[in-house]
């Protein structure tokens, strides 16, 4: 936390789904994000933020591309995630380099009461970080990282009244 200081974001969202007439349809939800430091500071623990420099844990790109398919007793969809890279530090001396995903769901409607689902995360086993920054008060070198999940599988039942 800097007192006093001043920030610069500018971006765009989209959020995009096409389908015909078709059960199959496509996806794409993202956004692009500038997002800067406007002033000049000495943050101490060696780390001097610069005007103009990005902000650390802030990446410029979030999407996610998806194609399924939805029929009257089901859906099945694959989803591509991606999370650019961004700077671990207000220096922005270290990159975390960012990561893609790959993620699966289907459900199937037993009968107009039931619902079984499935979800797969991360199907390629991705070892990723959920964030990463800057860690220690005294060594501007040391990040730490909250890794991401591994391989998941999550089954669900539904009933409906």
């Amino acid at each position: 936390n800097v007192s006093d200081g001043r920030t610069d974001q500018r971006g765009i969202e989209a959020n995009l789904l096409w389908q015909t007439s078709t059960p199959v349809y496509a996806g794409f939800t993202g956004s692009y994000a500038r997002q800067t430091y406007r002033f000049d500071r000495d943050a101490g623990r060696g780390e001097v933020i610069t005007s103009g420099n990005r902000i650390d844990t802030a990446p410029q790109i979030l999407a996610s591309a998806r194609v399924g398919y939805r029929s009257n007793r089901g859906q099945a969809e694959l989803e591509w995630a991606y999370n650019d890279a961004y700077f671990l530090d207000a220096a922005n001396t270290a990159r975390y380099p960012g990561h893609y995903l790959l993620n699966a769901r289907m459900s199937f409607d037993i009968n107009p009461h039931w619902t079984v689902g499935l979800r797969l995360n991360n199907l390629t086993d991705v070892v990723y970080a959920d964030r990463a920054d800057l860690f220690s008060l005294t060594d501007p070198n040391q990040f730490r990282y909250f890794p991401g999940r591994r391989r998941e599988i999550f089954g669900s039942i539904t009933w409906r009244h």
